[in-house]
């Protein structure tokens, strides 16, 4: 296996179980794949959610802006 190219793959992780849990520490997508998540050391990202205008809220922005 070159440069763990393949780290993703169920076969990667039976054939070379160690490189494929090093990879789990900065990879999250690869720790997932494998289901070792709790491998993970990288910092969680928060997603944040944007907030849904209504229809009438759209028409009072533009009425406060004149």
């Amino acid at each position: 296996m070159k440069a763990g190219e393949y780290n993703w793959a169920h076969m990667a992780y039976v054939l070379y179980p160690n490189e494929v849990r090093e990879a789990c520490k900065i990879d999250k997508s690869i720790a997932i794949a494998h289901g070792l998540e709790s491998l993970y050391e990288g910092k969680e990202e928060v997603k944040k959610r944007r907030k849904k205008s209504k229809k009438g809220d759209e028409e009072q922005e533009e009425i406060e802006m004149e």
